[in-house]
């Protein structure tokens, strides 16, 4: 299908198969392939309507309005400027025919993506499921879709109404922000956030959002200063920035207003914070967000493709929840026989079933966004939730949670990127053991399980919350803190714009699958290459553990090295050998995580341009890959490996591991990709070896030579 000639000669063999089933001598193959295909035809009304979700949500507009229905027209992007206007002109030609009119558009080159917002009657939407409509049936148009839908809905029945006093000393604060939160407006009053934000509306939304209405922004806020309120954290000691970008519409909920293109909401969001003297410090941007119309199948939605261009033009770092699915757990068989099950049988038959619906659980748009760090959830929280209440626990703590996306992303990289507490969600208790083993979540906000946060609509108000937003605002509220502790190491002089880049590469640093892949993996029950996908799809590299990373012991060594690389380049680094490891039998572990932003090339499949990855060469530890998939690390923009083994391996005095970086050939990359490398060498703490102060010393010798 390289031309139109192509495509249309590929049509008539379709035809010619629908009509007689066979072909003339050496086109055989053909007949093979079209076999396993239900149809082959140009694009047309079907496929404008046919993402996931899009059509039922139109259909529910179109009933619940009596009046205007807005709705997001999404254009062939064409590079040349006449042609994407002439496109445009003939959708508002459309849209006037049919009575409507233009409510905003967008075009962006750097995306190649191309929408207008249009409001029309309910019974031209309805046209359009009926496929009858010019505007459903126009060449110009690749999607149709609702507005107002985006956002990563934390799971509550909010009704929390428990007051509890918190004092929370602010004198420590720095006025300039290091992150910065997209969401609701927060309850800027409420004890736990008083004089911690800079909130900035330059939409002016504050004054009809009410305080009742303020939900996941001070929930989020909450969670990003201070943790999970059950056992708080040492809160941030900066100010936090916060753009609002949902409103509340009629029904009181909070989401993206309805008349907003959200990539252009998005983009002036961060446009803004980057380049405002108030909020330049920011170095990372919290998206709790996932728009559960536009789930990741095939191809990068618009709301991905602009995080990564931002991502690499700033070099700022997104942080992104994977999205919830909280659902009832149809289960086979009765009540009875699950209940009598062990605890392991139990979790078998529920990650078999929500394995099984894989298909209606993937990550929500911008989740699969390849310089974002996307977060998942584990069924784990600081609560103590009450025992006998009508409400069961059929998986442990620190498990996936059955709520969290199952992930897998683009071109077969490894999405969610890590995971972490997402706060528990329980199940009604069943009492009759005969009924179907139907689980249903139990929502009540004011008892635990749950993560305690900050909530309307009293300064003083709490809820107990669950969901992929919360545990992706921990992983930012420890990025925050990997800041000051890059800052604070010596010698390492890492260049402002390198900032970022490293707090991704050290949060993934940190990251095991351990025991919760070991569990996982006894539950799915699957093995080789399969066992490492299942695995990464549920959890990515595992769950950070920031004390591994934010110093060093003397049987672990992290070294650190940074700097820029163009295409066709190759990078040496020299991690040097402790000779206390010469000949020695005992378990020893190396970790290498190389971490990077890359521009894109929307309009190709491959689609990040900077491809870098690293080989270890000389490595006397052990080439044994452990966890994930050696081939998927490579895929995304960060490439994380674990080494282990306890074979004595003899080598010579002076001896280096030398960890090349490299960047594949990609004809259109001009940029120099800035990136950084983390290695870390350690033994079990009984070893007792010497391992830093040798490390330390070798280093110290191959400075000296070099100056």
């Amino acid at each position: 299908m390289s031309n139109q000639r192509a495509l249309q000669q590929l049509l008539s063999l379709w035809q010619i198969y629908c009509d007689k089933g066979q072909f003339d001598f050496g086109l055989a193959p053909f007949r093979t392939l079209f076999e396993q295909l239900k149809d082959v035809r140009l694009w047309n009304e079907i496929d404008r309507l046919d993402e996931y979700g899009v059509r039922d949500k139109l259909e529910e507009l179109a009933i619940k309005e009596t009046s205007a229905v807005k709705v997001q027209i999404e254009l062939w992007f064409s590079s040349s400027s006449e042609k994407r206007s002439a496109r445009e002109l003939q959708i508002r030609i459309l849209t006037e025919q049919a009575g409507g009119r233009i409510i905003s558009t967008y075009q962006n080159v750097d995306i190649q993506f191309h929408a207008i917002i249009i409001e029309c009657s309910a019974a031209t939407v309805k046209q359009m499921l009926e496929g009858s409509a010019p505007l459903i049936k126009a060449n110009e148009v690749q999607w149709i879709r609702p507005t107002g839908q985006v956002i990563d809905k934390v799971i509550s029945d909010e009704n929390a109404e428990i007051e509890r006093i918190f004092d929370y000393d602010t004198n420590l604060i720095e006025t300039s922000p290091l992150v910065a939160l997209l969401d609701g407006m927060p309850l800027e009053n409420h004890t736990m956030l008083r004089d911690r934000l800079i909130v900035d509306d330059p939409d002016g939304w504050e004054e009809n959002y009410l305080a009742a209405d303020r939900k996941h922004g001070t929930a989020m806020a909450s969670l990003l200063i201070h943790g999970d309120a059950n056992a708080p954290w040492s809160p941030l000691t900066s100010r936090l920035y916060v753009r609002p970008i949902f409103r509340t519409n009629i029904e009181h909920e909070e989401c993206v207003p309805d008349d907003v293109i959200f990539v252009d909401l998005l983009h002036r969001a961060v446009k803004r914070i980057m380049e405002e003297d108030v909020s330049k410090t920011v170095k990372i941007i919290n998206l709790s967000v996932g728009d559960s119309s536009r789930l990741f199948l095939h191809s990068m939605s618009p709301e991905a493709r602009m995080l990564d261009w931002l991502s690499f033009h700033y070099k700022v770092l997104f942080i992104v929840s994977a999205g919830n699915h909280p659902s009832f757990l149809y289960l086979n068989g009765t009540y009875g026989s699950f209940k009598e099950k062990a605890q392991k049988e139990q979790m078998s038959i529920i990650y078999k079933h929500l394995q099984a619906d894989k298909r209606n659980r993937t990550l929500l748009a911008p989740a699969e966004s390849v310089n974002c760090l996307t977060v998942g959830a584990l069924h784990a929280d600081m609560s103590n939730p009450c025992v006998m209440d009508g409400r069961i626990n059929p998986i442990p703590s620190l498990m996936p949670a059955t709520y969290t996306a199952i992930g897998g992303g683009y071109d077969r990289s490894i999405k969610p990127d890590l995971v972490y507490r997402g706060g528990k969600l329980l199940y009604n208790e069943i009492y009759a053991d005969s009924m179907d083993a139907t689980l249903r979540i139990s929502k009540i906000s004011s008892r635990a399980p749950g993560q305690m946060v900050a909530y309307p609509p009293n300064p003083t108000s709490i809820a107990y919350l669950k969901g992929t937003s919360n545990a992706t605002a921990l992983v930012s509220h420890l990025g925050a803190y990997l800041v000051n502790i890059i800052r604070e190491i010596p010698l390492l002089e890492l260049p402002d714009n390198l900032m970022a880049i490293a707090v991704k590469g050290m949060l993934v640093h940190g990251c095991s699958w351990g025991e919760i892949g070991e569990k996982l993996n006894e539950c799915l029950g699957t093995n080789g290459r399969m066992k490492k996908r299942s695995i990464s799809n549920w959890i990515g590299y595992g769950m950070p553990d920031i004390e591994r990373v934010k110093e060093c012991t003397q049987q672990r060594v992290t070294l650190i090295g940074h700097g820029t690389i163009r295409q066709n380049q190759e990078v040496v680094f020299d991690y040097p050998l402790p000779q206390c490891l010469q000949s020695k039998t005992c378990k020893k572990r190396l970790t290498i995580t190389l971490s990077w932003f890359t521009p894109i090339n929307p309009s190709n499949k491959i689609y990040r341009k900077a491809r870098l990855s690293f080989s270890p060469k000389g490595n006397e530890i052990t080439d044994q890959r452990q966890e994930a998939d050696n081939n998927a690390v490579k895929h995304g923009t960060i490439q994380h490996e674990i080494f282990e083994g306890k074979k004595a391996i003899p080598y010579l005095e002076g001896k280096n591991i030398e960890i090349v970086v490299s960047c594949g050939k990609e004809e259109s990359m001009s940029e120099n990709i800035p990136y950084v490398l983390i290695a870390t060498l350690e033994v079990a703490p009984e070893e007792n070896l010497p391992l830093y102060n040798q490390i330390k010393d070798r280093i110290e010798i191959q400075t000296h030579i070099r100056v």
